[in-house]
């Protein structure tokens, strides 16, 4: 399970989201935190009504501080916004949302949305770097036990550290 944390000033609209989104989309696959340089008392209620419009409840959320203990559960990082300056925590990524305080319902809801899009693709290109890291272990698998490899008479001419294609193409005669 891949382990990712979103962090922002207030933690209390665009990571709380974030964290909501991925919580709801990623079936196991992911979990998400959130927390905030400096956490409002409490989160927005605009992003309680917004959330709430799609069945998430961020009623009983509380924003929180970033900790030590976050940073070392996170395999990923997702810093929301430019207002911290994102290499104090290494983040994986920079997700530029602007500040919604003081924003309508309307471009609350837009945020909302471009969030879910943005924690979606995430979670694919998560599922596709997943899918090719078994595929090089199944092929590095295969490689090294197949037994025809050992008993050819150019195994011992070439560097077991030689690139493939040039092991290839040496076979060739290229």
């Amino acid at each position: 399970m891949k382990h990712i944390l979103f962090i922002d000033v207030r933690n209390a609209t665009r990571s709380q989201m974030a964290e909501a989104w991925v919580n709801r989309l990623a079936h196991g696959y992911a979990e998400a935190r959130s927390c905030g340089t400096m956490p409002a008392d409490r989160i927005s209620g605009r992003a309680c009504q917004v959330m709430q419009e799609v069945d998430i409840d961020l009623r009983l959320k509380r924003p929180r501080a970033i900790t030590q203990a976050l940073m070392n559960w996170a395999d990923i990082v997702v810093v929301l916004g430019t207002g911290i300056f994102p290499h104090a925590f290494a983040p994986t990524q920079v997700w530029d949302f602007q500040d919604p305080t003081g924003k309508s319902l309307d471009e609350v809801r837009r945020l909302r949305d471009e969030i879910r899009v943005k924690v979606e693709n995430l979670l694919v290109e998560l599922q596709q770097q997943e899918k090719n890291n078994v595929e090089i272990k199944q092929l590095r698998s295969s490689y090294q036990s197949d037994s025809t490899l050992s008993s050819s008479p150019w195994s011992e001419e070439v560097n077991p550290f030689t690139p493939s294609l040039y092991r290839l193409n040496k076979i060739e005669g290229i």
